[in-house]
């Protein structure tokens, strides 16, 4: 089974090839994602992360990382590759021959681990959920050594087939569900999904998913097609881009049309994960691509941390008001659900819709009321207060911090600290001699700038 599971992936080594050749007579050079140009370097056995199995046991997860050899690109659009086996079995050098496929075209690859079960039925929800976990500690790995590989941060897609298939949308379409793991700071979500006889669960589908790739066998009975067809209608309804490609196949025989699939494959990299990274303004009709805060707009809208109006526009200079600001913090450390000890405030009830952000915030003494007793949640958050919301959460930090030479904040300000701690750390781009407008209302687009620096 193994073996047929690996040569889904190792029949298009053939085709691409083929889209390459074109008998003897001089031709152009070929066109990189598109061509086949390049040998392959491979980095084997790389620890990114440890996770716990379904024995109690600490497992080391490995990667290994293809790339194109001789490359002078300083940033690589990557694939992160996962192969198959029912979450039972299955190891890297399943999809070897595909991965050296792709990097030939110029992409960075990855083949990652994740965990698997001794008999995965009695808990299926639970074997996705350590899978995705595991692929989501591999992308945010990646991000976290972007320099050393020359990996794109803004182009990392996730791929798989069958078992991996399904973790791969798991990647794609719950790019936030975790935040374990030494570099959890780091975003896990991807730049497209593409599946191989997988599926996923509809209640998680956004207006901000990335675009996914799906090739299905119709005769299936392994991961039932009827279980893969709903997605692309659901994505498609909420505005995002999902191709589905139907086959003749049984689940092992789709390898028979590894060669079509291919072909219709990589136009789809090309598109959505080589061109699209430079593409910015698709999510909202008021962020067009030369929107200056155009990247870290779509940046919280596709972690889930802000979102926009019905009518699909975010209105980023509207101000933000205190439980905005204390609902998008909220989400970007990991939404903790509690319980929290109620904060007290009269303007605060039980069934106030930002009750748990707001009580998360009280409690680690991140944002506090006013001395009238009230929280005032609705009310504007001021410059001033955000860049202390941001201080606080990064453990305040003492300092000193060198004097930014604002016009407006000197050394006696009683934001001083954590105004200089914010240019100091980048998180604020106001130059010496600017004004930083202490008091003003912050606007959705500093805020979500400011989270996105962090």
């Amino acid at each position: 089974m193994r073996r047929t599971i690996a040569s889904l992936f190792a029949v298009s080594v053939a085709l691409v090839a083929a889209l390459s050749s074109t008998g003897a007579e001089a031709v152009a050079p070929p066109e990189r994602y598109l061509e086949p140009g390049f040998t392959v370097d491979v980095t084997r056995d790389i620890l990114f992360g440890q996770s716990v199995d379904e024995h109690g046991e600490t497992l080391d997860l490995l990667l290994d990382v293809f790339e194109p050899t001789g490359d002078v690109l300083a940033e690589r659009p990557t694939i992160v590759l996962l192969y198959g086996g029912g979450f039972i079995f299955g190891e890297r050098a399943d999809v070897e021959e595909y991965a050296r496929t792709l990097t030939e075209l110029g992409y960075v690859v990855v083949t990652s681990m994740y965990r698997v079960r001794e008999n995965p039925t009695t808990d299926f929800l639970g074997a996705i959920d350590d899978a995705g976990h595991d692929m989501q500690q591999a992308i945010r790995w990646l991000r976290a050594n972007a320099g050393t590989y020359r990996i794109d941060p803004d182009r990392i897609a996730s791929m798989g087939l069958s078992a991996g298939a399904i973790t791969s949308l798991y990647a794609a379409l719950l790019p936030e569900a975790t935040v374990d793991g030494p570099n959890g700071r780091f975003s896990a979500d991807v730049a497209a999904g593409v599946s191989m006889a997988g599926f996923f669960f509809l209640e998680a589908v956004d207006p901000w998913s990335p675009p996914v790739f799906m090739a299905h066998g119709v005769d299936d009975t392994t991961v039932p097609y009827a279980w893969a067809v709903p997605l692309c209608p659901e994505m498609e309804l909420q505005g995002n881009v999902c191709e589905f490609h139907s086959y003749p196949a049984a689940h092992m025989d789709l390898a028979d049309h590894v060669p079509d699939i291919t072909t219709k494959l990589l136009p789809f990299l090309y598109d959505h994960l080589v061109v699209a990274g430079d593409r910015c303004g698709d999510a909202f009709e008021d962020v067009a691509g030369d929107h200056a805060f155009c990247g870290e707009i779509e940046w919280a809208a596709h972690r889930g941390l802000a979102g926009g109006w019905p009518d699909r526009t975010f209105r980023p200079t509207v101000t933000v008001s205190r439980q905005a600001a204390a609902a998008w913090l909220h989400r970007a450390e990991g939404a903790d659900p509690g319980p929290f000890p109620d904060p007290g405030f009269p303007d605060v009830n039980s069934t106030h819709p930002f009750l748990v952000p707001i009580s998360w915030a009280v409690d680690g003494e991140l944002l506090d009321g006013y001395l009238d007793g009230t929280f005032r949640p609705t009310a504007p958050l001021s410059r001033q207060a955000a860049a202390a919301l941001l201080h606080r959460d990064a453990g305040s930090p003492p300092g000193p911090f060198p004097d930014p030479g604002l016009a407006d904040v000197g050394p006696d300000h009683p934001f001083f600290t954590e105004i200089a701690w914010m240019i100091d750390t980048g998180l604020s781009t106001v130059a010496a001699g600017g004004d930083f407008r202490p008091g003003a209302p912050v606007s959705r687009q500093a805020m979500v700038a400011w989270l996105e620096r962090r």
